[in-house]
């Protein structure tokens, strides 16, 4: 079992299990930093949870995934602040250590230690004096909170205590990584399980990310051209082309005009059949602002409430991944 629900009720688990969830899908979808606060949102909802159940057991709760999770959301670079992504990530590795004590060699192999000193390249020493202050305490089971551990042992560690938990990324060597937004392309999934989605990125990015949201909820793999870092010698056309061709399906947010059009017309010959969806905001309209959609032969789909009305217009769309030819 993992040191995650150890001590949990499978209720309490179920609990935890859907503010991870909830994180997990908007470390994801990224794409603007209110997406990363709601994650770091659900991880702290997730802490105080496990806090609740400490103070009810009178015993510890491992809170190790959190505070790991924690510590990447400030490493993205648009919530880049590296000396709180150093902070979460060394109580991570403290709350391994407690979880694994007396033998604290195994927080060594775990997700925050390998995290720090390979990337961060973060002193080992320090983690060892943690490891092995842990290792001597007379009942590691009572500490709650990690926070306890760390303060101390920068005081020991340092003599002088210039480094204190406002500027631990003093012990890195690397201390201007980030995790980009934009990533290489790849397919990280089966042709039929991608789905292209085309719209206007710039000013109208809540509506793409919703759709990417809902794509990544169904259990497929969404493609924004957006999301990737295009080759110098390719066109932004070119390369929203590139990635079409690799989809079996296309979704095109035609809310606003763009280069949409183009890429509707190439997803025919690429044999998609898209589906186009639009944001009627007015109880009185029918069609979206995009002049030249009367001229598309697809079907348009309307949606005024996006958090309702447009999950189930795509969930029928992708069902088609599961029907047999007749």
């Amino acid at each position: 079992m993992s040191l995650d629900w150890e001590g949990l009720t499978t209720d309490q688990v179920k609990e935890s299990m859907s503010f991870f969830r909830e994180a997990a899908v908007n470390m994801f979808i990224r794409g603007n930093i209110e997406r990363i606060k709601r994650a770091i949102g659900y991880l702290e909802k997730d802490l105080e949870f496990r806090r609740s159940i400490q103070g009810q057991k009178k015993d510890r709760v491992h809170k190790g995934a959190a505070y790991y999770n924690l510590g990447i959301c400030h490493l993205f670079e648009e919530n880049w602040d590296v000396n709180k992504a150093v902070y979460y990530l060394v109580l991570a590795y403290i709350e391994d250590c407690i979880s694994n004590a007396p033998v604290t060699e195994v927080a060594e192999s775990m997700d925050a230690a390998r995290f720090l000193k390979t990337i961060l390249e973060f002193d080992s020493d320090f983690l060892r004096q943690i490891g092995t202050y842990i290792r001597l305490h007379k009942n590691p089971r009572n500490i709650l909170n990690p926070a306890e551990i760390l303060s101390p042992g920068l005081s020991a560690f340092t003599k002088d205590e210039s480094i204190k938990e406002a500027n631990i990324a003093e012990l890195c060597k690397n201390r201007s990584f980030s995790i980009p937004r934009k990533r290489p392309f790849f397919k990280d999934s089966r042709w039929e399980k991608r789905v292209f989605i085309g719209g206007v990125y710039s000013g109208h990015t809540s509506n793409i990310l919703k759709i990417k949201e809902f794509v990544y909820r169904l259990g497929f793999e969404p493609v924004i051209a957006d999301d990737y870092i295009k080759p110098e010698e390719m066109t932004i056309r070119r390369f929203s082309l590139m990635l079409l061709h690799t989809c079996k399906f296309a979704i095109f947010d035609v809310t606003h005009p763009g280069g949409q059009y183009s890429e509707i017309e190439r997803a025919k010959d690429y044999g998609i059949e898209p589906r186009l969806v639009f944001s009627a905001d007015s109880t009185t309209r029918d069609f979206p602002l995009s002049p030249g959609t009367s001229m598309l032969e697809e079907k348009l789909y309307s949606y005024k409430d996006i958090d309702t009305e447009l999950m189930p217009i795509i969930r029928d769309y992708l069902s088609q991944a599961n029907r047999k030819p007749s």
